[in-house]
């Protein structure tokens, strides 16, 4: 690495201000594109080597697959069907009465993609024999939604077209409410934020619902999530960008806050998602062009850049548009400019103007065939082998400073590590026409949906003019 990049590295590495950091989610694909480029990746990659063949990276693949089964075997080893795992004091715990299979049913789209048939014959018979959400727990639209709703669609979905992994015992666990006690099955306001939900958590309802209904002929899962659509939008806000705040009761936002982080990210993520999957018809082109709105919004009102380093991020409005542009994003990808090689989950910088650049491994690997991208994501691979293994190489674990080198370790294991991380590097790795772009989708929590024709149940509602 030049020594121009060293010290740019260095000084970036003292200068964010963190909080509690984890194994990053989705975000670990992305990376400052002025820090990591071929000439950084030279040295690791000969270039006498085909880096340009699937076949080159398949040994890649194949070491994702077994950090995968790492950290699998440890999980069943210690503390089988529980929904936490900690990885150092080989313990874990359920986050109620009777578990919510956290971890196996997050897991088992990964198990399938990963081909790890006994493993996955073991997980089903839990999800067949123990789960139940007859129990009283109040539970999380969101995460309920993004792991559990869409970690059991993309296992039906994934049974039906990969070799091998299907079984007639499979079916469809519904779990068709908002926010909701899965044991009286009676939905419940926020317990905060005077009763206001998240944008976050009924937004990330809309493709799972949407699926639901095409496979099931039931249309009311497409009526309930499409109606929040069209209350959403009938606000028509400011650049298309939503507050993060909804009251249930009313449809009206509250407070002023915008971010594309944590309670926000999911409604413009979605937008292009649901364009995707839904809008076959050239006459329905309502999410499209919310989400162009939404992206001219973010460019206009969130982008910007470290003074310094000139690094390029999306910022957060805590007063709205128009207020003070706080230095602060969540799950920045920072990894080859932190000692560790890995993200924090939250940063803070001196700022200035700039453009937005960032990148995503897999998908840009996807778009564009450029092998770089792929050396980004095996460089992010080797920074987890090198500081989040357990000592006794049985498992990883969360960390809790990603600047510090040898980095704290948490003990804790999040289950978008299975569900998500490894599975973009396993992919990322992949042939290019293993479950293709064109034919799929991802949730929030990486799991894969079917861009499906769907003429039975259609948007059935337009935009109005502001």
């Amino acid at each position: 690495m030049s020594s121009k990049v060293s010290q740019r590295k260095q000084k970036l590495a003292r200068s964010p201000k963190t909080k509690s950091l984890s194994m990053a989610r989705s975000t670990w694909l992305e990376l400052g594109c002025e820090i990591c480029n071929r000439k950084c990746l030279e040295t690791a990659f000969p270039i006498s080597q085909s880096i340009d063949k699937d076949s080159y990276w398949s040994s890649h693949r194949e070491k994702v697959k077994n950090s995968f089964v790492v950290s699998w075997d440890a999980y069943a080893k210690y503390t089988w069907g529980q929904d936490r795992f900690h990885p150092i004091s080989k313990t874990g715990s359920q986050m109620s009465p009777s578990g919510l299979g956290w971890i196996v049913v997050d897991s088992l789209d990964t198990l399938m993609i990963m081909n790890l048939t006994t493993r996955l014959s073991e997980a089903r018979k839990w999800c067949s024999r123990d789960l139940t959400y007859n129990q009283d727990q109040d539970v999380s639209t969101f995460e309920m939604t993004i792991r559990m709703l869409g970690g059991l669609l993309s296992a039906h979905y994934l049974s039906t077209v990969l070799p091998d992994v299907s079984s007639r015992r499979d079916y469809i666990f519904l779990i068709p409410y908002a926010s909701i006690n899965i044991g009286t099955r009676h939905g419940l306001p926020s317990h905060a934020d005077g009763g206001a939900s998240s944008t976050a958590e009924a937004i990330t309802l809309q493709l799972a619902m949407k699926y639901l209904a095409h496979l099931t002929g039931n249309e009311v899962y497409c009526l309930k999530a499409k109606h929040f659509m069209k209350v959403i939008d009938g606000h028509r806000m400011q650049a298309g960008l939503l507050l993060i705040f909804v009251h249930p009761d009313t449809g009206h936002f509250r407070y002023k806050e915008i971010r594309l982080g944590s309670r926000g990210d999911p409604y413009y993520g979605k937008l292009p998602e649901q364009h995707l999957c839904l809008e076959w018809k050239a006459d329905e082109p309502v999410y499209r062009e919310m989400w162009e709105e939404a992206l001219a919004g973010i460019q206009k009102h969130l982008v910007t850049s470290a003074k310094h380093s000139k690094l390029q991020f999306i910022a957060e409005l805590l007063q709205g548009i128009g207020g003070p542009l706080p230095p602060k994003m969540d799950h920045l990808a920072m990894y080859t400019v932190t000692e560790s090689g890995l993200s924090p989950e939250i940063t803070w910088f001196d700022v200035d103007e700039a453009d937005l650049r960032h990148h995503l491994p897999f998908l840009m690997y996807r778009m564009t065939n450029d092998p770089m991208y792929r050396k980004w994501g095996w460089e992010i691979f080797k920074a987890f082998k090198k500081h989040t293994v357990a000592k006794d190489r049985e498992g990883y674990t969360s960390l809790h400073d990603v600047i510090k080198v040898p980095t704290p370790q948490r003990d804790n294991i999040e289950s978008f590590w299975l569900a998500e991380t490894l599975k973009y590097l396993y992919l990322l790795f992949s042939p290019r026409d293993f479950l293709q772009l064109a034919e799929v989708v991802f949730n929030t929590e990486a799991h894969v949906l079917p861009r499906f024709n769907q003429t039975r149940f259609q948007t059935g509602w337009s935009r109005r003019d502001i």
